[in-house]
Parts: C-alpha cells; sequence; structure tokens
C-alpha cells in the first residue's frame, strides 16, 4: 500500500500523474490532518502527528514494507 501523508494545508497530496503511474490494484491511502474542522482537536506537535500515522498504518496494514509519499510540511511528519 502507498500511505500519502498531508501538507500544511491539511488535505493529502493531489499527484494525478503519481496515482495514474501506479499499478492497477495498488492500494492507495491518505491522512486528513487532525484540528481542521470542530470534530477534531489538532495535535501538539509533529511527533503526535508520526505516532498517529504510524498507528493508522499498522491498523490497516499490519506489517511493513510500508511505502510513504508527502508534500511540503507532511514530508516532515513522513
Amino acid at each position: 500500500a502507498l500511505f500519502l501523508v498531508h501538507g500544511g494545508l491539511g488535505i493529502p497530496p493531489s499527484a494525478p500523474r503519481l496515482l495514474d503511474g501506479l499499478a492497477t490494484g495498488q492500494a492507495v491511502y491518505a491522512f486528513r490532518a487532525s484540528g481542521f474542522d470542530a470534530s477534531t482537536a489538532p495535535f501538539e506537535d509533529v511527533p503526535a502527528m508520526a505516532a498517529a500515522a504510524v498507528a493508522a498504518m499498522r491498523r490497516r496494514q499490519p506489517a511493513g514494507p510500508y511505502r510513504l509519499g508527502a508534500i511540503c510540511a507532511g514530508a516532515v511528519v513522513a
């Protein structure tokens, strides 16, 4: 699977060329930032964001390898 980490705007990267180049059937998941709406609180820091992303990846795919994609500030989290 490919996991995409959001950038500074809080939404996952939109990369049509990247997605078009993936193999048919390739699973792609994207993280959206917490705290951009009233239903979630923002993370306190980057380590907390990264820990939440790792937990979510492990729920979806318990064992690696993990493939990460990111843009902007998301590269720090990834």
